[in-house]
């Protein structure tokens, strides 16, 4: 059975909402495409109720990381029950990055470049204060465990977000 692939011309039902310019994973690292696909694989066993832990922890285990699936793991449990907003992370079939998925990108990414300083803003924009400190501990740990396993990721400026209001996560 041939697994049906997205044309470039015809977006995924969750790409077509995007209030910023849409960024194509095939143009991340494989790094990115990696920490994409780990909170995406989350996010789906989340919202499934099945969970992810067994795919996580052996993608992580394959990459070299074997304590990063932990930390994804940890880091979005707190997202998912305390983020003042719903965030848009996209499902694992879409070809473009969601509006917190850039943000986190770059967060890593600085983090391993020792600037904290997107990370912060970040989590205090995601977050009330109490999680937002614990979230950045988590980040930093994942950042530190990615970059022991070879995966760098690029300083980058996050894509600008714009209020959503009540954006749905995906």
């Amino acid at each position: 059975m041939k697994v049906a692939r997205y044309h470039r011309s015809m977006p995924h039902a969750c790409e077509t909402h995007s209030s910023v310019p849409e960024v194509e994973i095939e143009a991340l690292s494989f790094s990115e495409q990696f920490l994409v696909w780990a909170v995406r694989a989350w996010v789906d066993g989340y919202k499934s109720g099945k969970g992810r832990a067994g795919l996580l922890r052996e993608g992580f285990a394959l990459a070299g990381a074997a304590d990063g699936w932990l930390l994804v793991e940890e880091l979005m449990s707190i997202l998912a029950a305390a983020a003042k907003q719903p965030l848009d992370v996209r499902c694992l079939a879409c070809r473009t990055l969601g509006e917190d998925e850039a943000p986190l990108l770059a967060a890593i990414g600085g983090l391993q470049q020792d600037d904290n300083a997107i990370a912060v803003r970040l989590t205090e924009r995601w977050l009330p204060a109490a999680a937002a400190r614990a979230v950045l501990s988590l980040f930093e740990q994942l950042a530190v465990e990615l970059q022991r396993a070879g995966m760098r990721l690029p300083a980058r400026h996050p894509v600008p977000t714009v209020d959503r209001g009540l954006a749905l996560v995906h």
